[in-house]
């Protein structure tokens, strides 16, 4: 019964897991349910195709597949002006030299036109780029060599934009892009935010997804100093965000290189 609370995504993978105990129709029109709750349409067609080769793929299907593009297309126009940052490799260098706050904040605001916002903390990762399959060009695609100055507008008001293209880009099955996403909402807006927690959970959830147990790690910890920093209204509140935490927590001590003993190290620590 447990797996009945999985987030969708995580519950498509394990489905894998009983593969000797039901027949394949079972596990395929399984995977039709869940992914039906999914923007995986793509997906969900091809499941389709094989539970029913000799049928056409339902119209509604097909629809669904348009308004999920359509809706993709939106949201990335939307925040044109950060993909565009994101993907220009001189502007990323430089934002990963800027480790205080201020100089941040002055090189987004002065050389992209931008409005005033309240940073957060710095770190150091590797999410550098956007990932080839984020269907937005680098400069390097596109020949554009003109300078930090013409890769776009960035806007604060965007940030709750590219939150949205992060939740969707992940609905729709692509992890490895929200990520990048994520990271740089991380940067930029203050642990503060509204959607802060939110990116938290969002970030530790992809790097799951795609396997990234390093970085996994890293968005675990500070998941749990998020949480023991943090008192949620309430005594209740908390309690809940703590057990999902050891929950999502399994995935990555299971399966890092250190795991064993780091599981152990959370599970006898206690906040000061």
């Amino acid at each position: 019964m447990v797996i009945l609370h999985y987030d969708y995504h995580k519950h498509n993978e394990l489905r894998a897991v009983y593969i000797k105990i039901y027949e394949e129709n079972e596990l395929l029109q399984g995977k039709l349910d869940i992914l039906s709750k999914t923007n995986m349409v793509d997906y969900a067609i091809d499941i389709r195709k094989q539970l029913y080769p000799k049928q056409e793929v339902p119209e509604t299907l097909k629809n669904r597949r348009v308004q999920v593009l359509s809706q993709l297309q939106e949201l990335q126009n939307e925040v044109a002006p950060i993909l565009k940052l994101l993907s220009d490799e001189v502007a990323m260098k430089t934002m990963e030299t800027l480790r205080d706050s201020k100089a941040l904040l002055n090189f987004l605001t002065k050389e992209h036109d931008g409005m005033g916002v309240s940073m957060g903390g710095r770190a150091s990762s590797p999410h550098r780029y956007l990932p080839p399959e984020s269907g937005f060009p680098s400069s390097s695609d596109t020949g554009d060599s003109h300078g930090l100055g013409e890769v776009g507008q960035f806007k604060v008001e965007l940030m709750d934009s590219l939150f949205k293209l992060a939740k969707y880009r992940y609905e729709c099955g692509n992890y490895s892009v929200p990520t990048s996403y994520l990271y740089f909402y991380m940067l930029v807006m203050p642990t503060t935010d509204k959607n802060y927690l939110n990116v938290l959970w969002g970030k530790l959830a992809s790097e799951i997804l795609v396997q990234n147990w390093d970085l996994a790690l890293e968005d675990l910890n500070k998941l749990r100093e998020f949480i023991d920093g943090s008192t949620f209204g309430s005594s209740l509140l908390l309690l809940h965000q703590r057990t999902w935490l050891i929950h999502w927590s399994l995935f990555v001590f299971f399966n890092h290189v250190k795991g064993r003993d780091l599981i152990i190290e959370m599970f006898l620590y206690r906040p000061q």
